[in-house]
């Protein structure tokens, strides 16, 4: 019997030990991984996309912020709103917000030459995205419109961040395709919807500015 017990706790003991051997390697390999741009701890990742998240609601609240002086304009003092006005800037400033959350998803491995690749990657895109639209909407109106006041200018702001706006969706889900964050496809299709009606709006009240504040693309 005390050979036996002797044996058994021998053999448990090699198994405890095998299996903490086991953990520390596995360790090993997950902080490897992560050193090389692979999978990371999910608290990690948690971490890391905070930022983004952030960027994100300070430019839902900064949109918000913008419709709310709209409607103090519109509904409170019964004016047309000025161009350009306080909202113009809240609705701006939304913008970068957004576009800097969604760019904020994407990690580049460390080292200055990847950082670059990734920066002319999503300039051209942009420029790409911004030249579609130049082509098919604003090109147009700025040929009709001739010189451009301080409104006009800010209001060509809008479809051109538009297209950026477009273009960073396409650039994160290019980045993102093999392990998207949680969200991101609702996220980009809200976001798709939002700059198509903005630049359908713009348009419209470009080559019509008799047309109503507020139209179906408001939905």
């Amino acid at each position: 019997h005390f050979a036996f017990r002797a044996a058994a706790l021998a053999t448990v003991a090699r198994a405890f030990r095998a299996r903490s051997v086991r953990r520390k390697y596995a360790a090993a390999r997950e902080a490897e991984r992560a050193s090389h741009g692979g999978e990371q701890p999910a608290a990690l990742v948690r971490t890391q996309r905070r930022p983004a998240w952030l960027l994100l609601t300070l430019g839902v609240g900064s949109w918000t912020l913008g419709q709310l002086c709209v409607c103090i304009y519109e509904i409170g003092l019964g004016t047309r709103v000025p161009e350009p006005s306080v909202a113009d800037g809240f609705y701006l400033l939304s913008y970068v917000l957004v576009i800097s959350g969604l760019l904020a998803f994407v990690r580049t491995p460390a080292g200055l030459l990847s950082q670059l690749r990734g920066a002319v990657e999503a300039l051209c895109i942009a420029c790409g995205f911004v030249l579609c639209s130049w082509s098919l909407l604003i090109g147009s109106v700025v040929a009709r419109s001739g010189s451009l006041d301080p409104g006009g200018l800010v209001n060509l702001a809008y479809p051109v961040l538009d297209a950026v706006a477009l273009s960073a969706v396409f650039f994160v889900a290019l980045r993102r395709r093999l392990n998207p964050p949680a969200g991101l496809n609702l996220l980009a299709l809200g976001i798709i919807l939002w700059t198509l009606a903005d630049s359908s709006w713009w348009y419209m009240i470009e080559v019509d500015p008799s047309l109503p504040s507020v139209t179906p693309l408001e939905t």
